[in-house]
């Protein structure tokens, strides 16, 4: 792991985007769309 103890640790391609409370926050700035390669009016 990355020296984290809280869970969910989120991992996109490698990459670690961090626990939930970042998970929602680059939902909501639209960058978790582009992590994932959809568009931001595809249904997640």
């Amino acid at each position: 792991m990355v020296g984290r103890r809280t869970v969910p640790q989120v991992f996109i391609r490698g990459k670690h985007l961090g626990g939930s409370d970042d998970t929602v926050d680059a939902y909501e700035s639209g960058e978790l769309a582009k992590l994932l390669n959809i568009s931001v009016k595809d249904d997640l």
